[in-house]
């Protein structure tokens, strides 16, 4: 399927209805896109299809040390606030530098933090309410888009760690071989929640999904495996 016609099989499985007094409908003369934003989860299915409007799944990188420093530091003073050298110390090391953590850390230390310099206490006492507005808001979301052997093949990627996977070690963990589980892995990539940094690698396209995953999914079990169908003897 070509990527505008794959684009409008999305785009017809998106529906929107509304009320008989100002009905709103609409066609394409193509078949709908069966799985791709028919899971009538608003948050899922836009994100369907969005990936297949604009055919590429983008990374947004982590900034550096001074600018990461930056992000939280000028919109706190501009109300009056400071951050401490410890607390931008720690604030970075637990974003990791990525944009949307950093504004998230700063939501949730400005919540609790009592004087107008911002410690690192306060940025330590903010990790919790952090990391659960990330498992709820953005790495959840993610992970509610995948089938069960998906989420088991994501979870043995972060069981090897953050770095870049060779697909050879993740179905070694998983028990199989890379030959099973390469459908997996390719619709992963598809899905926009895994991209290939070099040839037989694979890595997750958002920082500290490792973690997520540990939390989410504590022990990693393996479902046995189906045995081979025996062909009749005509």
């Amino acid at each position: 399927m070509t990527g505008c016609r794959r684009a409008a099989a999305v785009l017809k499985s998106f529906s929107v209805s509304v009320d008989p007094t100002g009905a709103l409908t609409g066609g394409i003369d193509v078949d709908a896109a069966p799985g791709l934003a028919d899971q009538h989860e608003l948050h899922a299915d836009l994100t369907d299809l969005l990936l297949a409007v604009v055919f590429k799944f983008l990374r947004i990188g982590n900034l550096d040390d001074v600018d990461a420093r930056a992000a939280l530091l000028e919109p706190a003073q501009a109300e009056g606030a400071e951050y401490s050298e410890g607390a931008l110390d720690l604030a970075v090391e637990v974003t990791g530098g990525y944009p949307y953590f950093l504004q998230e850390m700063g939501y949730a230390v400005w919540g609790v933090a009592e004087g107008p310099t911002i410690t690192r206490e306060d940025i330590a006492t903010a990790v919790p309410t952090y990391e659960a507005k990330l498992d709820e808001s953005f790495f959840r979301v993610r992970l509610d888009r995948a089938t069960e052997m998906e989420s088991i093949y994501l979870r043995a990627m972060a069981e090897l760690g953050p770095e870049a996977q060779k697909a050879q070690d993740v179905a070694t963990v998983i028990g199989r071989k890379s030959t099973q589980v390469a459908p997996t892995r390719a619709q992963l990539i598809n899905m926009g929640l895994l991209y290939t940094p070099e040839h037989g690698y694979a890595a997750f396209t958002v920082p500290h999904f490792d973690k997520f995953l540990m939390r989410a999914i504590p022990e990693l079990i393996i479902p046995p495996e189906r045995p081979a169908r025996s062909r009749r003897k005509t």
